[in-house]
């Protein structure tokens, strides 16, 4: 009898050991949540030119950020204008409308903390200088995502091919996620 209480307590112990070693972690952290989606948010464009700085801001535009399977991102930027008018700045840029065009496939950078992607010669964008449309390429062009919670922030550093040597450029997008209902 002794030796059916024995082997009844060392079943029940193989069996309680199998059950709590497949509970466990996988319900001890929150579920990922997603970063696909549109987000809100304002624009500001800083052109750095012959030892000046102006700036203009687009206000409520929506970005689309959609997941790759690998992780990695796809943006859809939205079409934007900027006015610099009245800043003094050279009349080739007094007015900008930048069209809509998508990156693709930016990955997380782990020594940035960030999504990054140098992706120069690989986009090209509808553009309207005061009123001349023209579809450019953007020759040299570096993005970085970061994320906090619902807020995205976005900058880009680009070039369209055929600007001045001087001249820079870079776009700051502080967004945030708009709900879907």
């Amino acid at each position: 009898m002794k030796k059916i209480v024995s082997a009844m307590l060392l079943f029940a112990a193989i069996i309680t050991t199998a059950v709590l070693a497949s509970c466990g972690d996988d319900n001890d952290e929150p579920a990922k949540e997603s970063l696909t989606g549109n987000y809100m948010g304002n624009d500001a464009l800083g052109i750095a030119f012959a030892g000046h700085d102006y700036s203009a801001t687009a206000g409520g535009v929506k970005y689309a950020i959609s997941e790759n399977k690998d992780g990695s991102l796809n943006i859809t930027f939205p079409e934007e204008n900027f006015d610099f008018t009245g800043q003094g700045a050279p009349p080739f840029f007094n007015q900008i409308m930048q069209g809509s065009y998508v990156v693709k496939n930016i990955p997380f950078n782990a020594a940035k903390n960030a999504y990054y992607l140098d992706y120069g010669g690989t986009v090209r964008v509808d553009v309207t200088l005061n009123g001349k449309q023209g579809n450019y390429e953007i020759t040299s062009g570096e993005l970085s995502v970061t994320f906090d919670g619902s807020n995205v922030k976005l900058v880009n550093a680009y070039k369209y091919k055929g600007m001045p040597p001087a001249l820079t450029m870079t776009s700051t997008f502080n967004g945030v996620k708009v709900l879907n209902k």
